[in-house]
């Protein structure tokens, strides 16, 4: 009898610690659609500022898995909101209550948070999942293998149409054909910033970009939401943290993100005989900056007191000069202008389906570099994505833009437009 009764009573206690309906349930391991900030939250050490969906200003872009694999959806053709990833999870049947529950891990890339299907078999990674007061929390990523990667280098430009602050890494990417990436940590002596999807990761991780106040819109979202990155600037990066579904890589990179200003550059496009063309600063630079003036890579070229001027050595397309800071804490200021010119040294060979040089075979070659645009049919296309022009000026004919007769327009930066009619071969 005291056997019996000193179980029972063991057993009540286990009860009351564990919660009602929660008494040595077995764990279920089910894909379940994990808000950004819940993924995270135990992930980050440092940055208490939330991490937010993200608004995508491209429908289509949003619904592409092949663009965004891994993350998951809600929203109308309207809008979509990226709201988090599809984890594998760890918990029991109790905390799943009031939930959806999916037919298939496919249904989940649109469907809402925390939405799961079980899984057939127990997943080799996973986050362990806890629900207290109907509010769900994660524990860290479990089960995937840390690997350290060195020698990373990293390059920032600043207030470009994917951000405030633009990083490209040289020497570490995931192959998105291989692995999924399903979030990136930036890490700070100071601080831990959660990275997501379309706003922040492009390209398997080996492009990073976020705002932190100055730009409201950029490519592809719309709008951005800074609160948690904006202690990011003029702190240096001491490592990043990916996590796949292969791997967590604990990426050893150190980068200096320059103080903002606020400040934009502008250089007025010129006629390449000219010889020269102003430049203006929008904005008051600091007064601790100390500004060093790069005319870039004009022959001749020279960049003072608002005005850039260059040789005649040049040819028409386009430059780009800088304004740094010779103390190196301030963003470089960079603008982007054309020179052009009257004279078009190519022409339209029908017979052998490409473009043919006029005059000199030095201006044609500087002409096909230049060029940025066709339109066929008037739409228009990016001719390295398209891929219809290569480089010596050969027309794809047999792609399916082309119709049986195309009005085609070549556009370069720095020479005239060059329309003619193309026959589909």
């Amino acid at each position: 009898m005291l056997k019996k009764g000193l179980t029972a009573a063991i057993a009540a206690l286990a009860l009351a610690a564990c919660g009602a309906g929660s008494a040595e349930s077995a764990p279920v391991f089910v894909l379940m659609n994990v808000p950004y900030d819940d993924f995270y939250r135990a992930e980050l050490t440092k940055n208490p500022v939330p991490v937010d969906a993200v608004t995508s200003a491209t429908v289509a872009k949003a619904r592409n898995a092949k663009l965004v694999g891994g993350t998951y959806h809600t929203g109308d053709d309207k809008a979509l909101v990226i709201e988090g990833v599809t984890f594998p999870v760890k918990t029991d049947e109790a905390a799943l209550k009031g939930f959806a529950r999916a037919a298939s891990a496919d249904e989940l890339f649109a469907l809402g948070s925390y939405a799961w299907t079980e899984l057939a078999q127990v997943p080799a990674f996973f986050k362990e999942m806890s629900v207290a007061g109907g509010a769900p929390a994660f524990g860290k990523v479990q089960g995937l293998p840390e690997v350290a990667v060195a020698d990373v280098k990293g390059s920032v430009r600043t207030m470009t149409r994917r951000g405030d602050y633009q990083m490209k890494l040289d020497g570490f990417d995931t192959d998105p054909e291989k692995e999924t990436l399903y979030g990136v940590i930036v890490r700070t002596a100071q601080s831990d910033y959660g990275m997501r999807r379309l706003e922040n990761i492009w390209r398997g991780g080996r492009e990073l970009g976020w705002n932190v106040g100055h730009t409201k819109f950029i490519k592809d979202v719309n709008p951005t939401f800074p609160a948690h990155y904006k202690t990011l600037t003029g702190t240096t990066i001491t490592g990043l943290t990916y996590i796949t579904d292969k791997a967590v890589y604990n990426v050893d990179a150190q980068v200096y993100l320059p103080v903002l200003t606020g400040c934009r550059l502008k250089a007025e496009n010129a006629a390449l005989a000219a010889g020269g063309t102003a430049f203006a600063i929008e904005g008051e630079l600091p007064r601790d900056y100390v500004p060093v003036y790069d005319a870039g890579a004009l022959d001749g070229g020279a960049a003072a007191d608002g005005r850039i001027v260059w040789s005649a050595q040049n040819k028409p397309g386009e430059y780009e000069m800088k304004i740094t800071d010779e103390k190196g804490v301030y963003e470089t200021l960079t603008a982007i202008f054309v020179l052009s010119t009257d004279a078009l040294p190519a022409a339209w060979d029908a017979e052998g389906g490409r473009l043919v040089p006029v005059g000199g075979e030095d201006d044609f070659k500087n002409y096909l570099r230049c060029v940025r645009e066709l339109t066929i049919d008037g739409t228009a296309v990016n001719p390295k994505k398209a891929k219809v022009i290569d480089g010596e000026g050969r027309l794809d004919l047999s792609a399916p833009l082309f119709k049986e007769r195309s009005a085609v327009t070549v556009r370069a930066a720095g020479y005239p437009d060059l329309s003619f009619e193309a026959a589909r071969r």
